[in-house]
């Protein structure tokens, strides 16, 4: 039965992103991306040799971007590539105009650049096109990575006892919001914040904690936050923040072990243990928000 309302959300997610896309230009939920990777024919390792530079200052428009490149490694290739193939990608970058806010564009390479790339063959032999969207272009894995357990749970295993929900417990009141927050603090309307619209010339709070969430936001380190990075810091930040003060009790802003073990949020009790010690990074007993975000964030972001 989880398996099968799995599914429907899935096709629900896919469907109503497909009529977001074309009508209202929205951002797509990350379980859409994840897809599309899924669907990839091509996830390969490359190498930029050449990027072509595809800019242009005229807003309302798709540039298209051309690299050429080298394979490093394939992960699976439906067309049969192998390491040291010499291929072309072709990529595309959309400018976009006032009140405009869209899917993510996927990342501009240059030359040098190293990236694991979801691809799909185009017509030319030696030739591709992006298969993910925004995310089509990702940093290539790391060799030998350690998996991160907590109490023998991955984080994703975490988050589901906390019953957190993303991208799901959106709505249309949400997206409203965010879209309005990011396209006013977007004053020059490329469709992502720079550090001086938002640290620098931002209005919320004070500029550390603007540049802490700014930081915390731009995931891919680029030095700006794009549509959908600040959607899902807002999305990932705003429902963190509502499990924590339903646990913290006595509404002090700060949250108790005993508080935590008291909520029953997880019921294994030694798994609770873990998990708070996880989140308590300093390790003076007791969690607030800033710590229990930074923790949290990695988490929910994670695979």
């Amino acid at each position: 039965m989880i398996e099968l309302n799995s599914l429907r959300i899935k096709k629900l997610l896919v469907a109503l992103a497909f009529t977001l896309l074309v009508n209202a230009r929205a951002e797509l939920p990350p379980s859409v991306y994840d897809e599309m990777k899924r669907g990839a024919g091509e996830v390969i390792v490359i190498k930029v040799s050449k990027a072509s530079q595809g800019d242009s200052k005229s807003v309302g428009q798709r540039i298209q971007l051309t690299y050429e490149a080298g394979v490093i490694r394939v992960i699976r290739s439906q067309s049969g590539l192998r390491p040291n193939a010499k291929i072309t990608i072709q990529s595309s970058y959309y400018r976009f105009g006032p009140g405009e806010v869209g899917p993510s564009n996927p990342r501009r390479l240059k030359k040098d650049d190293v990236v694991m790339a979801y691809l799909q063959k185009w017509k030319k032999a030696g030739d591709y096109k992006i298969a993910a969207g925004g995310h089509s272009f990702e940093n290539p894995p790391t060799e030998n990575q350690p998996k991160i357990l907590i109490g023998g749970k991955t984080p994703r295993e975490v988050l589901n006892q906390f019953k957190f929900q993303g991208f799901l417990a959106l709505n249309d009141q949400h997206w409203q919001s965010y879209n309005w927050v990011f396209s006013r603090l977007d004053t020059n309307k490329d469709g992502r914040h720079s550090k001086e619209e938002y640290i620098v010339n931002g209005v919320h709070m004070n500029e550390q904690a603007r540049q802490g969430i700014f930081n915390a936001a731009d995931y891919d380190q680029d030095g700006f936050v794009s549509a959908f990075e600040y959607f899902e810091n807002r999305i990932i930040t705003d429902e963190a923040k509502l499990i924590f003060e339903a646990m913290d009790q006595n509404k002090n802003g700060q949250l108790t072990r005993s508080e935590f073990m008291s909520s029953k949020r997880i019921k294994d009790l030694k798994l609770a243990e873990a998990i708070f010690q996880a989140l308590d990074t300093n390790k003076n007993g007791e969690l607030i928000i800033p710590e229990y975000l930074r923790v949290w964030g990695k988490w929910a972001r994670s695979k």
